[in-house]
């Protein structure tokens, strides 16, 4: 059986609009020459079950087999908030 994949609700088009976003990219892809990301939009982030949705569509999207690494090379955060490290802010623990 075949699990099918859905986009998940944070990676929209108008989610470079969104006060709180980032840009996620698969290294594999920029280490191939390639550029493959989405803008998320982190509102629609809740759980560490949302950021891994968003992270498996995006391995499972690029033209790379095997890619399992990312990073987050653009955002659109307020000033006083992006103070500390955007991983830091998207971390569950």
């Amino acid at each position: 059986m075949t699990t099918l994949l859905t986009k998940p609700d944070s990676i929209h088009r108008n989610a470079i609009n969104s006060d709180y976003s980032v840009f996620i990219e698969c290294l594999a892809s920029r280490n191939n020459g390639d550029m493959h990301g989405f803008w998320v939009d982190l509102k629609f982030i809740e759980t560490s079950d949302d950021w891994d949705a968003v992270t498996k569509f995006l391995f499972a999207t690029s033209d790379q087999p095997n890619a399992e690494e990312y990073e987050i090379t653009d955002h659109q955060i307020p000033q006083l908030v992006a103070t500390g490290s955007v991983c830091d802010m998207i971390a569950f623990t």
